[in-house]
């Protein structure tokens, strides 16, 4: 299920991390009707959920990498990550965020592995 989906999504979040309060929602601006269509509804979502939403965008591996560098200090209590071929392409580096970052989060959005360098 996408995360465009909106409050499924943010009940799954809620139901895999029952404290999670500050979710990051990674979205893919190079695909600005997939972005709009995922922050409006999750944001909709969080808000009848009591959820803060963090909106980052990331359209290149690099940006992921530095978006992953900021949750160092930032400290998100989960990651949901927008659709669109871009970030399926980039599954398994979304995938290994947690040892990345060394801390483990759960992560929502696409999954299957399948090396991408």
């Amino acid at each position: 299920m996408p995360l465009s989906s909106g409050r499924s999504g943010c009940e799954l979040i809620r139901e895999l991390v029952p404290a999670a309060r500050h979710i990051a929602v990674l979205v893919d601006p190079a695909n600005p009707t997939s972005t709009a269509s995922t922050l409006k509804d999750v944001e909709k979502a969080s808000r009848s959920m009591g959820l803060q939403i963090r909106a980052c965008n990331a359209s290149t591996a690099r940006e992921i990498d530095s978006t992953f560098a900021s949750f160092v200090d930032e400290r998100p209590d989960a990651l949901a990550v927008g659709s669109g071929t871009f970030f399926l392409d980039r599954r398994v580096q979304l995938a290994y965020w947690p040892q990345s970052t060394r801390f483990r989060q759960p992560i929502r959005g696409a999954t299957s592995p399948k090396r991408a360098d």
